[in-house]
């Protein structure tokens, strides 16, 4: 289904790429780290780890607008933890 102008459905897939979840009627004017906060709720992942989104191997600022970056509707996204060293 097209999301609206203002609106676009994004596809979040684990690191394992095991699962999605498909995300639909995000705003454009969203965060990255927003729409990554919902596919980790869609995806039952642990709210104890810090996750990170990728498009095309390139990873993305959480403070950016879906909009900013130029994702289109229908775009599939990477969701990976991250990993500090200690």
């Amino acid at each position: 289904m097209s999301a609206a102008p203002d609106l676009m459905n994004l596809t979040f897939h684990d690191w394992e790429g095991a699962r999605s979840a498909h995300l639909e009627a995000m705003p454009r004017s969203a965060t990255v780290g927003q729409a990554v906060a919902e596919a980790v709720r869609a995806l039952e992942l642990p709210f104890s780890s810090f996750y990170k989104a990728l498009h095309d191997g390139r990873e993305l600022n959480h403070g950016d607008t879906l909009d900013e970056i130029g994702l289109e509707t229908d775009d599939d996204l990477d969701l990976v933890p991250e990993v500090s060293a200690g």
